[in-house]
């Protein structure tokens, strides 16, 4: 498996979001190992951030976004019920975010073509109300509800089955998920039914997604604990221009924008931005570095496509442009949303500098 106060050309005064983030461990590039965080969630030393980014529909989370929430039939459909985008079993439901836009990426493509950022309440962050299926056993407070829920199978047999030696959810017992086109028997293992009745009766409002690499990844399962969804055009407009934390890249994961272009280009199109902003989006990114420690990190990649690549020639499109001729502008950023998937970063930069000639 693979997440201020700039003026918009359109006159649209900037929109609200939140920066008093809580740090997620102790900077934005630990917590990259699953058994980390599930050992962080298992002493209480580790919580979610309070805000999450989710890839899907546009027209689908656009609801959420006009309303601040998911609607509750579909919450009761799609998230929790038997609608699920992916074929999940019950443990696994939830509405999924990550903390970092980065790994919300895997998720972006031209179907699930939006991004929208979750506000979580504090109170749904407290270590009371979140777990791991990683290290479960060693939790005092599982083992204690599971002895007094007079399961025939004695905990120490549950554990040997369904974990190994490290205390890890042994995956013949835990399926993750399967797509929707395989039709092939789904039930609950016995594993897997015991959590699925401790989560939902214990109410944790989060779990930690500890499969593959997104292990910063969580999902919501008390509707309850959205303070808020947001995700306008106008919104991304504004916080893709400013906030550096959604072009770093942790983790050590390969160079890749693509999505986030995909998103930003696309609100751009629709609301405009002015030249401001992109002389300071420019210097901004041309400074971000590899994360401390990860030296590999371009060399690594398998298909670069990156802002860095061609930021200082969008500010000097945006520049010819003027405001004659802001919508050409804007039309060919709609252009590139509608194809990044064709293109590289050498094309972007090809067709920006040929505007406005």
């Amino acid at each position: 498996m693979k997440l201020l106060i700039l003026l918009l050309i359109a006159g649209l005064s900037p929109p609200e979001y939140g920066q008093d983030r809580f740090p997620a461990s102790n900077s934005a590039f630990s917590g990259c190992d699953a058994r980390e965080v599930a050992s962080g969630i298992l002493h209480s030393t580790r919580a979610p951030r309070n805000t999450l980014f989710h890839y899907g529909k546009k027209d689908l989370l656009m609801k959420d976004v006009t309303s601040g929430n998911i609607p509750e039939q579909d919450w009761n459909d799609f998230i929790m019920g038997e609608k699920t985008r992916f074929k999940l079993k019950p443990f696994r439901r939830g509405f999924y975010g990550t903390e970092y836009a980065e790994d919300a990426d895997s998720f972006g493509d031209a179907t699930y073509n939006w991004l929208v950022e979750v506000e979580l309440k504090p109170e749904c962050l407290e270590s009371s109300r979140v777990v791991s299926l990683v290290y479960l056993p060693q939790s005092t407070a599982f083992q204690t509800w599971y002895q007094g829920k007079g399961f025939t199978t004695s905990f120490d047999d549950w554990k040997a089955l369904c974990f190994d030696r490290e205390n890890y959810p042994r995956s013949q017992y835990f399926i993750d998920y399967k797509n929707k086109s395989q039709t092939a028997d789904f039930n609950e293992t016995a594993c897997e039914s015991v959590v699925n009745h401790y989560y939902s009766e214990q109410k944790f409002a989060l779990i930690h997604d500890y499969a593959g690499e997104l292990v910063r990844s969580w999902a919501i399962r008390d509707r309850s604990c959205i303070q808020k969804i947001k995700g306008s055009d106008e919104y991304w407009t504004h916080a893709f221009a400013n906030r550096e934390e959604l072009w770093v890249n942790t983790c050590n994961r390969q160079r890749s924008h693509r999505n986030n272009i995909r998103v930003w280009f696309s609100a751009i199109s629709n609301t405009g931005i002015g030249v401001q902003p992109l002389v300071g989006f420019s210097k901004m990114i041309s400074a971000l570095q590899a994360p401390s420690g990860y030296s590999e990190w371009e060399s690594e990649e398998i298909s670069q496509f990156a802002a860095q690549d061609f930021a200082d020639e969008l500010k000097q499109a945006r520049q010819r442009c003027g405001n004659q001729k802001v919508a050409e502008f804007n039309k060919m950023l709609g252009d590139i949303a509608r194809d990044v998937d064709e293109l590289q970063s050498d094309d972007v930069k090809s067709k920006l500098e040929s505007l406005c000639r």
